[in-house]
């Protein structure tokens, strides 16, 4: 039982100091009331005070600046007068320095011709004077001429006129056939000299060299051509003024006849009286037989010394012209074919018969002598 009256008393201590601690807060909030409501009031007095002030301040300015800016206003309408006055004298200034550009732009249009016509004047210049020199070079030249040619007419005078060279009789071509039954002679005109070629020993000399080949033939009766081709190369054939070859052409072999160096006689031994080449020419008979000329270019004069005398012996000749290293072939006196030939094709039984033309070929006039 005691105990339990212990703890009633103990309570009621509590419940004091709550009370105690509630009624001092609210004290002290009464008192920071007080304090915040006296700083309002005195703040609210302070604003009243400065808003008068600053309404008598400001109706003060109010009047001057209105008085300013009646002041400016005029400023302003002075200044609009001034700026627009400057524009004008702006705008007349523009316009007299575009007319001011456009003189300097002419000025400088009349200094290029002006400089133009200075640099067409000095190259003019120039010119004259460097046709000035080439007038004086020619000049000169002139009278450079004109002395050397005074020189040459006086040593013209001093020299002897040459006598004229004796006319060359040249007869016109008369071709024609040789006279019948006429055996040709036959000579080489060539490196300036006549040489007389003797074909008929030629011919037989060469088929003697030949005999062992040529009587040798094989079943179809054709020869070794490369065998007479190989011994006229290993063996001078020929005679002192003549050497001979064997040339193959389509199977049938020929002889070339090509002279050697120093054979025959030159154009001046011919015009002598007593050249064999003479001799010769006027032993032949003229019914039975006739020159034949084989000439290369660089013998033409040889023949026509040679013909000068055949003319004058009447015997009748003709010429064939040869270009520079052209042979000449001529027949072996034999007719011989090569081996290797091939046979001919066989006729074609399609093949029409040629029709004969019903106006005969024109035969050529013949042309052995002129």
């Amino acid at each position: 039982m005691a105990r339990r009256r212990r703890q009633s008393e103990g309570s009621l201590d509590s419940l004091l100091d709550t009370m105690t601690n509630v009624v001092g807060i609210l004290v002290i909030l009464l008192t920071v009331t007080q304090l915040s409501v006296s700083e309002a009031v005195e703040r609210v007095l302070r604003t009243e005070a400065d808003m008068q002030k600053t309404a008598e301040v400001t109706a003060a300015q109010l009047t001057e600046a209105k008085k300013r800016a009646v002041e400016l206003d005029e400023e302003l309408t002075q200044t609009s007068d001034r700026v627009t006055e400057m524009l004008a004298a702006s705008k007349e200034v523009d316009e007299q320095a575009a007319a001011q550009r456009e003189a300097i732009d002419d000025l400088n249009r009349q200094i290029e011709v002006i400089t133009q016509s200075a640099n067409d004047t000095d190259k003019a210049q120039a010119a004259l004077d460097a046709q000035k020199k080439e007038l004086a070079d020619t000049q000169a030249a002139m009278q450079r001429l004109s002395a050397e040619l005074k020189s040459a007419e006086q040593q013209l005078e001093q020299t002897p006129r040459p006598a004229p060279p004796p006319p060359k009789v040249v007869k016109l071509p008369n071709p024609r056939p040789a006279p019948k039954g006429a055996q040709p002679l036959y000579f080489l005109c060539k490196g300036d000299r006549v040489i007389p070629v003797p074909l008929e020993g030629l011919q037989r000399l060469a088929q003697a060299r030949l005999r062992a080949i040529i009587n040798n033939p094989n079943a179809k009766g054709e020869v070794d051509c490369d065998k007479m081709v190989a011994l006229f190369k290993q063996t001078s054939v020929g005679n002192d003024s003549l050497a001979l070859s064997i040339y193959v052409s389509n199977f049938r072999p020929y002889l070339t006849v090509e002279a050697r160096p120093g054979a025959g006689e030159p154009t001046e031994t011919i015009r002598d009286g007593t050249s064999r080449f003479r001799v010769n020419i006027f032993r032949a008979n003229p019914d039975t037989h006739y020159a034949r000329f084989l000439v290369w270019p660089d013998s033409f004069e040889a023949y026509l010394a040679a013909r000068n005398i055949c003319d004058e012996r009447g015997l009748p000749a003709g010429w064939v012209p040869f270009y520079d290293n052209q042979q000449w072939r001529t027949s072996l006196g034999l007719t011989l074919t090569c081996e290797g030939k091939p046979p001919p094709p066989p006729p074609d039984p399609n093949r029409k018969p040629p029709v004969k033309p019903a106006t005969p070929p024109r035969t050529l006039p013949a042309d052995t002598v002129d």
